[in-house]
């Protein structure tokens, strides 16, 4: 079994993760508490997380479990883009709508391009908020507001 090997660096605004080895929750949970408390020591609001070389089955519980522990820890406005690879895709979308409903703008993707593409095309107005988002917010039949994040 090959340990899950992690390596963590911030650039300019970014924080960067890149995840490989075998899937352990234990240091899954540890490694986003750490992003977390990086993240508000620098002030980043964006965090790039490349799981292409991530390997393991993940139970649908404990992707319920990663996605509310990162509305927990991931600061508030935050962007986080997470790059997996097309066989974990459709799994992995469970995770993207846990977070989402928790007001984290949490996308997947499955090359690095689009998503730091996408975590630099996002406009963060004051205190990290995703000002893109909200301009692009659109009213309901009732008048209420929703997000356009899928």
């Amino acid at each position: 079994m090959i340990a899950l090997e992690i390596n963590l660096e911030s650039k300019e605004d970014c924080v960067f993760l890149r995840l490989s080895g075998q899937y352990d929750l234990a240091r899954l949970v540890q490694v986003i508490t750490e992003v977390g408390k990086l993240c508000r020591e620098t002030g980043c609001r964006r965090i790039l997380v490349d799981a292409r070389g991530h390997v393991g089955e993940i139970a649908v519980l404990e992707l319920h479990q990663i996605g509310e522990l990162i509305a927990r820890e991931i600061p508030r406005g935050s962007l986080v883009a997470v790059v997996v690879s097309e066989g974990r895709l459709t799994m992995d979308r469970f995770l993207e709508t846990v977070a989402v409903n928790r007001g984290v703008p949490f996308h997947l993707f499955t090359d690095l391009e689009s998503a730091n593409l996408w975590l630099k095309g996002a406009n963060l107005g004051p205190r990290g908020s995703h000002q893109a988002d909200r301009e692009k917010s659109v009213r309901s039949p009732r008048g209420d507001t929703q997000s356009p994040i899928p």
